[in-house]
């Protein structure tokens, strides 16, 4: 059945990018490709905890989130929907990234595909966290992780390999509104991203050129607010300087 799910996905992403292009709301569609992320990552953790997402199919997933989250117009999507986004591209990112033999285990691992309010950060902001710094990793940066939760092990460390790169850019792409947001959800997601280091990921990124460079420094350039305590709800935090 995870495999039927993931076969429906290329015609629904297609009507996807034609609703896109036409301008239609896209609030249902996005609910409809959330719930299958959300159903198809249970069956595969359940009945095929070795498979891997199909690549194409993952690209397409990554492209609405970030349209989602990141639209071509100025107006951004309502938090309900940008949520669905922000849990799916951490779903992504736990079908990657996890041993499933752990998340199995767990008391109650169907919570890892639920996207429904509150979104904590164990379901958004640290796999999106961990999609960048298993990049910083196959790249050969070193950095010091924030908590265990943001540390990459081993075993991380070799599935980081098979990440498609587009994910990265993706990840950073669908953090940009975060900065920028009044909304309360919006600064809660924003405040932990801070707490657990984002800054200091970034900073590693501006030293790479292109475009995941220049998305990394679009969000530093957002963050003194949040930082030094002038937005709503800042965190106390210090971006790392770079050593010369």
């Amino acid at each position: 059945m995870a495999r039927a799910l993931r076969h429906t996905w290329i015609p629904f992403l297609g009507k996807f990018s034609e609703v896109v292009q036409i301008g239609v709301s896209r609030t249902l569609f996005v609910k409809l490709f959330a719930s299958l992320i959300r159903i198809s990552g249970q069956l595969a953790f359940f009945q095929y905890p070795r498979e891997m997402p199909n690549e194409r199919i993952t690209h397409a997933m990554s492209d609405i989130c970030t349209l989602v989250c990141n639209p071509i117009s100025d107006r951004l999507l309502g938090m309900t929907t940008r949520r669905w986004a922000y849990g799916a591209m951490g779903s992504m990112a736990l079908l990657y990234m996890s041993p499933s033999e752990n998340i199995v285990l767990e008391q109650n691992p169907a919570d890892y595909f639920t996207f429904e309010r509150p979104l904590n950060e164990r379901r958004s902001a640290i796999p999106l966290l961990r999609i960048l710094s298993l990049d910083l990793v196959r790249r050969g940066v070193t950095f010091e992780p924030h908590c265990l939760d943001c540390t990459v092990d081993e075993f991380d460390s070799d599935l980081g390999l098979l990440i498609p790169g587009f994910m990265p850019v993706a990840a950073l792409r669908t953090l940009i509104p975060l900065f920028g947001d009044d909304n309360e959800e919006a600064e809660s997601l924003r405040n932990t991203l801070v707490i657990h280091g984002i800054s200091d990921i970034l900073v590693k990124y501006l030293l790479i050129p292109g475009e995941i460079g220049d998305l990394a420094k679009t969000i530093l350039d957002q963050l003194p607010a949040y930082l030094n305590g002038d937005a709503p709800h800042a965190v106390s935090y210090s971006i790392a300087e770079e050593p010369s």
